[in-house]
């Protein structure tokens, strides 16, 4: 999904400058920090999940505005914000966001004298998000990187359609699609729904954004799919929102700063020559998360130690 950098992104000139350790101690320090930091986020995440109200609540946003407003996002928004990415929403389609992330510790940690997109933390992140939170299928690309030049980082994340569908439709939805399948008249169905002439025409809307009727009332193949599944036995599952254990986390992460804060201490603007050497990079690009780079640097360091003595 092309998505133009915004005027929010840094100055050219100060994304253009490197960022490198000023010594090896003090990158493992940092490293330990984010490390510790990370263990907190990635631990809240797994025991997170959405209640289906607040996913339905956020799919029906179109548009940017919209989705800030919504729990879900701002939930989402908090939680990155503790690994020091502030994550906007820029672009809200009926299978896709699109957000910026104007700064980034990771940006600075990746950055080589190579300019190419180094972001692969924060875009397995946002796809985390929406597949353990959201419970639904999602690919996130890295649009737009400062470390390639540009002057925001941006990501595409790419919702799977069946399943976004399926947590889109409401108990109300459902209905209304069966009775589209079974040939009965839009009218006679809003009134056994008990819905007004404005609240049909907008669950109508919402049902044509996601590709399921057509404006007239028509299913498409996804919406016959989709009439035609039985309707759940149970009403859904319903469990407290988990931003009111972010609430109780937050402090305590807090107390250790920020991911950003953590990595800014011990990096320092340098000339491009002398920056994070491509070995290294590489490393970092190649980790899954910060406990596994710190094992590698770690173990690299013991290595040139031994051949030194």
């Amino acid at each position: 999904m092309p998505l133009e950098p915004s005027a929010r992104g840094r100055d050219a000139s100060e994304a253009s400058a490197p960022l490198t350790p000023r010594s090896f101690a003090e990158l493992t320090a940092a490293l330990e920090r984010l490390n510790h930091l990370e263990a907190l986020i990635v631990d809240l995440v797994a025991r997170s999940r959405l209640p289906r109200s607040e996913v339905r609540r956020m799919l029906r946003c179109t548009t940017a505005e919209e989705a800030l407003n919504a729990p879900g996002m701002q939930f989402m928004r908090q939680i990155f914000r503790q690994v020091g990415m502030s994550l906007n929403p820029v672009k809200v389609l009926p299978f896709a966001f699109a957000f910026e992330v104007p700064d980034s510790p990771y940006v600075d940690l990746l950055r080589t004298q190579e300019s190419e997109k180094t972001c692969h933390f924060a875009a397995e992140a946002i796809s985390r998000f929406f597949v353990r939170d959201l419970g639904l299928g999602c690919t996130t690309e890295e649009v737009t990187c400062i470390n390639q030049g540009d002057s925001i980082c941006t990501f595409s994340a790419t919702l799977e359609q069946e399943d976004t569908r399926e947590a889109f439709l409401d108990g109300t939805d459902r209905l209304l699609l069966k009775g589209l399948d079974a040939g009965e008249a839009l009218q006679d169905l809003r009134l056994s729904l008990d819905l007004t002439p404005p609240e049909l025409e907008n669950r109508l809307g919402l049902l044509s954004r996601f590709g399921l009727v057509s404006r007239s009332g028509t299913l498409t193949d996804a919406g016959t799919r989709h009439a035609r599944k039985p309707l759940a036995a149970e009403p859904e599952e319903d469990f407290p929102a988990p931003w009111r254990e972010l609430e109780e986390v937050t402090e305590a992460i807090a107390t250790a700063a920020s991911f950003a804060q953590a990595a800014r201490e011990t990096l320092t603007p340098v000339e491009r020559p002398e920056a994070v050497d491509p070995g290294s990079a590489e490393m970092a690009a190649g980790a899954r998360s910060f406990a596994e780079l710190l094992g590698k640097v770690t173990k690299k360091t013991e290595s040139e130690d031994n051949r030194r003595t």
